[in-house]
């Protein structure tokens, strides 16, 4: 439902990012460049999205992408976590690590 945490490291040109955010409304904003596209690449990333080593930064072995996720006002999504005994007190982290190594097959 919200998302509360999103963490990066070595995607892109990110080094290390760590992004906490409250609840309510949230914007990024930022000058070409400044990097918010690369906060979305990382949720598409968490959400299943195509990856390629070209997503890991230069002379790193890989990339990484998590997020924590409040999901205690759906509690479908609650019910399923704790039936495959994947529940955490209504938070969800989702995480991605991307090898220098991988590669696409489509």
């Amino acid at each position: 439902r919200m998302l509360s945490n999103l963490s990066l490291r070595d995607l892109a040109v990110a080094s290390r990012v760590d992004l906490s955010l409250a609840p309510g409304m949230s914007v990024i904003t930022g000058e070409t460049g400044a990097g918010k596209s690369i906060l979305v690449d990382a949720l598409s990333l968490l959400a299943g999205g195509r990856a390629d080593s070209g997503v890991v930064r230069q002379g790193s072995d890989r990339g990484e992408a998590s997020a924590d996720w409040d999901i205690s006002a759906v509690p479908a999504a609650t019910a399923w976590l704790k039936e495959h005994e994947l529940d955490d007190e209504g938070q969800c982290l989702l995480r991605r690590v991307v090898p220098v190594s991988y590669t696409h097959l489509t």
